[in-house]
């Protein structure tokens, strides 16, 4: 459960620091306090839609605390498609 607990710390540290430069992800937190963490980013990572979360930590120049970076920091959680969909994002987001 190693992973598990680095995940948490990892979200918790981009939850502290997104909103030290001025983002509260209220969304997400929500998402992860029904779902958990993987789960919600799960959820995020698969949908088409590219999430206001990701676009603002993009302004913010943090795309490495966005939860497309954790699913490729911790692939012991996360399936290959899930992290195929964040790597493609995030490939995208540095075109």
């Amino acid at each position: 459960m190693a992973d598990a607990d680095e995940l948490e710390a990892f979200i918790e540290e981009s939850i502290l620091r997104s909103a030290a430069a001025g983002y509260h992800p209220s969304i997400f937190i929500e998402m992860r306090a029904r779902w958990g963490t993987a789960e919600a980013i799960r959820r995020l990572v698969v949908s088409g839609d590219i999430q206001s979360g990701f676009k603002r930590l993009l302004q913010l120049g943090m795309i490495e605390w966005t939860i497309e970076a954790a699913a490729i920091k911790f692939p012991s959680i996360f399936r290959r498609d899930i992290r195929e969909a964040a790597q493609f994002r995030l490939s995208q987001a540095q075109k």
